[in-house]
């Protein structure tokens, strides 16, 4: 389950955590208990990791409040280079697009990525 969505002025921190607090909620409201979240964000990842307080983000205690859902998540930086599948979903938006879209299925274009990152997964490499 993905989305993609245009948010148009806010600062790159406010739009990572934002990408965060939107797939924490649609996927609650999927019913989807067990949850890996995959961040190229160190800033948006030590903010969620390590609150302690003010951080200047309205958004950050809701996330932290879907967090201490009763779910199972992990929460997980990795390095931008890596991060190919949200490079892909990132593509799928254009300058004209301001709608929010939600996938069940993966775009055609981020199959192999996903398959790829399960057989890494299956190996027990981290992809």
């Amino acid at each position: 389950m993905g989305f993609i969505e245009r948010i148009n002025i806010c600062s790159i921190l406010d739009l990572e955590l934002w990408e965060i607090f939107e797939s924490l909620l649609s996927v609650w409201s999927l019913s989807i208990r067990r949850l890996v979240v995959e961040t190229d964000s160190l800033g948006a990842y030590r903010l969620i990791k390590e609150y302690i307080g003010s951080c200047g983000s309205t958004l950050l205690p809701y996330i932290l409040d879907l967090i201490a859902r009763p779910w199972e998540i992990q929460l997980r930086h990795v390095r931008r280079g890596s991060n190919t599948l949200a490079d892909r979903v990132a593509k799928l938006v254009t300058e004209e697009d301001f709608l929010c879209h939600r996938y069940i299925d993966p775009p055609s274009s981020c199959i192999g990525v996903l398959l790829t990152k399960a057989a890494l997964a299956e190996g027990g490499v981290d992809g």
